[in-house]
């Protein structure tokens, strides 16, 4: 079951990488549709939001400079990830010397 709740998780996250890959293309396709002469037609918005399937509001936010969830919540973190690394580090060798699962220590 736990490892069942994991992969949901790892979709979960998969499909936010995904979308937020979708947004980075829309906004580079935007800009260079906005970037073409006054004269040549020009895909709006709308139409390049349902060609990548997100939403066309949220694309007209992230144009505009808007930040994603995820650039947002890194400046929430209380630590950063070389320090989350470095507490890694420092505790993996104590953990490995006890079982937790048992209640034992390791020989």
């Amino acid at each position: 079951m736990v490892r069942h709740a994991l992969s949901e998780a790892r979709k979960k996250l998969d499909e936010g990488d995904k979308k937020e890959q979708a947004y980075l293309k829309a906004i580079a396709e935007y800009k260079a549709e906005q970037a073409k002469p006054e004269g040549e037609p020009r895909k709006g918005l709308r139409e390049v939001a349902g060609k990548y399937k997100i939403s066309p509001t949220g694309l007209g936010k992230h144009v505009k400079g808007g930040k994603s969830i995820q650039e947002n919540n890194v400046a929430k973190q209380l630590l950063t990830e070389a320090e989350e690394r470095k507490i890694l580090e420092l505790r993996i060798p104590n953990l490995l010397r006890f079982r937790y699962f048992t209640g034992t220590r390791k020989r």
